[in-house]
């Protein structure tokens, strides 16, 4: 109850982003490019398909410095069947679909507190369940609709765990069939829930006597999953905020180095993880080091505490194991839905056991107080978010003759507030012909007129230089001196890149388009029009300091 209190400000978040993608497919049967959808299908939001791409280019959904080849589908019918149903009951009251996902947060608290019951004493276990309950990392999982994936599959995986032990420690018969069934349904709901192989070998290696064949139903239904989902085309891979195990090992292994400690650290000390894509590239590695050294600190300093007893052992080590999969995905607090079982459970078993100490008194108040604190207001990012792009709309040209034009977005503060084209057609207004963005930073852009039809845009230190950029680039294609992509009214040239291979200095030829151009640029207060400068003159665009209204 407590739990489902705390985030009902998200009732009033209404759709944010992928939300709008999801009603069309639902309502209309297939994806915003015209490609037909199963009715179960509904997280298929990129396919692996060069005609697409090319159209995405031209329409300017994607940019011209995005990957050559995006792949972002997910197979999670469980999660789909979830908002079919709110379609299906309630399609105009998104109240009332925030609802739904408030309700599985309340089972998810409810199971989360019986299992941990299983493995603690009633004080511990009652800790960690409040933790569970209250803990601010959670608000993006419940309050964006398109995130109720992480509720739906930790709540199944919880419950796989669970009933398996169950089975273990208790000879109940059903759990050997109960929870590899709560597996599949797990991973059918979303990619987290392979995080509960790693708590089902912590419970083998520490409270099963080491008898591992317990888990072959497991790793069956995880290697049928996995054969399957690879045979249906799904699978997320092009941008670098994705990495894909199976299909990038190496890549995989730096990003689960560089991630991880970002994660663990936000779960345990501070939230860190949602502000890692605003971060230039050289604070985020920074925060990645100095979060590894706070972790690893913390977890010597309190080893005496849970390395004494196996079910603790259970659950630092089954946490950590579930941290691996989640760091496939760029670090946000949304994915550690599982991964906070293990590591609130623990961190109350510490606290309990040092109560005197002052860390313990600091992660208390932590994790008890300040998290019960922040939770409500955390819960209101999508709405917040939804206010800055709804802006973005407001501030853009909007008139009828903008049916027939190019639309022209010199520098914007984020791709998300170039996806003009998309938002206007889930949001409503009017669509411009086709839009063109130069480039996004919050760094200072020179824009140089050098000829009639040729425009020179510089930023010191280069584009793409957060990881939140890596949303439609990856590092591992870099756009060096010398790269260009030609479409139909524009070329793009990088006539200079940092050693990084991020564009420095890029060269816009806009004079062989058949439509006109209109002109526009963030500013202040939202987009505003912008007039070139005469040939051979340059005008300074400031730093952009926030993206918000």
């Amino acid at each position: 109850m407590l739990a489902m209190l705390l985030v009902l400000p998200s009732l009033w978040n209404g759709l944010v982003l992928d939300d709008l993608w999801h009603r069309r497919m639902i309502l209309e049967g297939k994806t915003p490019f015209g490609i037909p959808i199963a009715p179960l299908d509904l997280f298929s939001f990129f396919p692996d398909r060069p005609d697409v791409r090319r159209e995405m280019l031209e329409l300017g959904i994607w940019p011209w410095w995005g990957v050559e080849r995006v792949h972002v589908e997910f197979f999670r019918p469980v999660t789909a069947l979830t908002h079919r149903l709110d379609y299906l009951l309630w399609p105009n009251w998104p109240a009332l679909m925030h609802l739904q996902s408030i309700a599985w947060y309340g089972a998810l608290v409810v199971a989360v507190a019986a299992l941990l019951r299983r493995f603690l004493p009633p004080e511990e276990a009652g800790l960690g369940a409040l933790f569970y309950a209250v803990c601010d990392g959670h608000a993006l999982a419940v309050s964006w609709l398109a995130s109720r994936s992480a509720l739906v599959a930790a709540f199944f995986a919880v419950l796989a765990i669970g009933c398996h032990d169950r089975w273990r420690r208790d000879a109940w018969r059903r759990g050997a069939w109960l929870g590899p069934l709560c597996f599949a349904l797990a991973l059918c709901a979303g990619e987290l829930a392979v995080g509960a192989l790693g708590y089902l070998m912590a419970h083998a290696w520490f409270l099963d006597r080491r008898r591992f064949r317990s888990l072959i139903p497991y790793v069956v239904i995880l290697v049928v999953w996995q054969v399957a989902y690879r045979a249906m085309g799904y699978g997320a891979s092009g941008p670098g905020i994705y990495s894909d195990p199976v299909r990038e090992p190496l890549r995989f292994a730096t990003d689960v180095a560089v991630r991880v400690p970002v994660l663990l650290f936000s779960q345990l000390i501070a939230p860190v993880a949602d502000g890692w894509p605003f971060m230039t590239r050289t604070l985020g590695y920074w925060t990645a080091a100095g979060a590894a050294v706070v972790v690893v600190v913390l977890l010597v300093a309190t080893r005496k505490h849970w390395s004494a007893d196996a079910r603790v052992l259970f659950l630092v080590v089954g946490s950590l194991l579930a941290l691996v999969p989640v760091a496939a995905v760029v670090p946000s607090d949304r994915v550690l839905t599982l991964v906070s079982v293990g590591a609130l459970g623990a961190l109350a078993w510490c606290i309990l056991r040092v109560p005197r100490s002052r860390i313990a008194l600091a992660l208390l108040l932590r994790h008890a107080v300040l998290a019960a604190l922040l939770l409500p207001p955390r819960t209101l990012f999508p709405k917040l978010f939804n206010a800055s792009m709804a802006h973005a709309l407001r501030t853009a040209p909007d008139d009828a003759a903008l049916a027939s034009e190019t639309l022209v977005i010199v520098n914007a503060p984020h791709i998300f507030f170039a996806m003009i084209p998309v938002l206007r057609a889930e949001m409503g207004g009017t669509l411009p012909a086709r839009v063109r963005c130069l480039g996004t930073t919050t760094r200072e852009v020179i824009v140089e007129r050098r000829a009639e039809d040729l425009l020179v845009l510089r930023v010191d230190g280069g584009y793409l230089d957060r990881p939140g950029d890596e949303l439609s680039w990856s590092p591992l294609e870099p756009r060096p001196a010398g790269f260009s992509l030609t479409l139909s009214d524009m070329r793009f040239e990088v006539a200079r890149a940092t050693s990084d291979g991020r564009p420095e200095e890029v060269h816009v030829h806009f004079g062989h388009g058949p439509r006109r151009l209109r002109w526009i640029v963030w500013g202040v207060d939202g987009y505003r029009e912008m007039l070139l400068p005469g040939v051979g003159q340059e005008v300074r665009l400031p730093p952009i300091s926030s993206p918000l209204p």
